[in-house]
């Protein structure tokens, strides 16, 4: 599974009627599957570029729950 696999860019919004998150039972790993759908959900990609872009940004938090990148976060990718 994965972003590039269900969430894809440019879909018409009135196509959607939900999304369906399982996230797992540790809590860290599942931010970035959290934090993509809840992007996604909020504004639909418009390129697979700007998906990717979520994507980096989401494994920032996984490790200390910042915005800063650090050698942790570099490393859960």
């Amino acid at each position: 599974g994965g972003y590039s696999t269900f969430l894809h860019p440019g879909v018409d919004p009135n196509k959607i009627q939900g999304i369906v998150l399982n996230p797992m039972q540790q809590s860290e790993p599942s931010k970035v599957a959290i934090f993509g759908n809840a992007c996604y959900s909020w504004n639909i990609w418009e390129t697979s570029e700007e998906a990717d872009e979520i994507w980096e940004e989401s494994c920032k938090y996984v490790d200390h729950n910042s915005a800063e990148v650090t050698a942790a976060s570099d490393a859960l990718k």
